[in-house]
């Protein structure tokens, strides 16, 4: 199958792609999602065969005396799901994009259970986890000004006469390069917070703060620290975002938190790690998710 520039790929033409289940197969094997071969237990080699059954194709031993089968999803990030495999790209597709909304999914995917999307929407954020866990932002470094800042993302309130705890993030925005990070914290003493300094932000970076109670100790970790106090002034609300870089950051991941409904308290994390995703490869999304999939699950 010729190679796809997924990047400029459009949802159109990704559905003429997945049209039938052998070209969808083949598609999927370009993109190293699915294996192009496969080898029998008793050391013969397997070729597709044609079935009746939904993927239309699977894994079969060349080898008459033996003649085993095994599923073409075996091994790959596809193995043990109950959709079709093109509603599975379909959603990928939608997901990248920020158009995975449930009337969208259950409209253009033709999946309509709730439950079904929002764990597919699960998997889909535990790339981004994965990433970051193997790919781990460090930001900043001589000469870079980096701003951090904490901010709350659930406030306590009562459910079902239930107090809820409060989630604090702590993150970083670097100005020359655009990048950040984002990460929950336990707790907010000074000791928690430096030792994310420590892991996130490069010696020697100029780190901004709005009076962070920590900051008189940044100077022993090797830091200089500028200090800003934030100005509730009347000025234009467009001037003060341009001029607080990590303002902005938090508004959008606020914006995104608000946008899901709210963010289950033991999923912060993979919440933010898509946000941070989306924020370094919102410039391709779909190709970029495709590669971080083919990454994890080598087959």
């Amino acid at each position: 199958m010729e190679t796809v520039n997924l990047h400029s790929l459009n949802h159109r033409e990704l559905i003429e792609i997945t049209s039938d289940k052998r070209k969808t197969i083949d598609f999927l094997q370009s993109l190293k999602l699915l294996s192009t071969e496969r080898q029998c237990q008793c050391g013969k080699p397997m070729h597709l065969m044609k079935r009746n059954i939904p993927d239309g194709f699977t894994w079969k031993c060349s080898w008459h005396r033996c003649k085993k089968e095994s599923s073409i999803r075996k091994g790959s990030f596809f193995e043990g799901a109950n959709l079709g495999l093109h509603q599975i790209l379909d959603m990928m597709y939608l997901w990248s994009y920020q158009a995975a909304s449930f009337i969208n999914v259950e409209r253009e995917c033709r999946i309509n259970s709730a439950r079904t999307i929002c764990d597919w929407k699960m998997f889909f954020r535990d790339i981004c986890l994965e990433y970051y866990f193997r790919h781990p932002e460090v930001i900043g470094g001589e000469g870079c000004t980096v701003e951090i800042d904490e901010s709350i993302f659930a406030r306590p309130k009562r459910s079902d006469g239930k107090i809820l705890r409060q989630v604090w993030v702590f993150g970083g925005y670097e100005q020359q390069t655009k990048k950040g990070f984002l990460a929950t914290v336990p707790s907010r003493d000074a000791g928690t917070l430096i030792n994310l300094i420590r892991e996130y932000i490069r010696p020697g970076t100029i780190i901004i703060s709005d009076c962070w109670h920590a900051c008189d100790r940044l100077g022993e970790e090797h830091y200089n620290s500028l200090q800003e106090v934030d100005k509730y002034n009347f000025v234009d609300a467009n001037a003060f975002m341009k001029s607080n870089p990590i303002q902005r950051l938090w508004q959008k991941a606020k914006q995104k938190n608000k946008k899901e409904c709210g963010t289950h308290r033991q999923m912060v994390d993979s919440y933010f790690s898509e946000f941070m995703w989306r924020q370094q490869f919102g410039d391709s999304p779909f190709k970029h998710f495709i590669e971080k999939v083919a990454e994890f699950y080598k087959i």
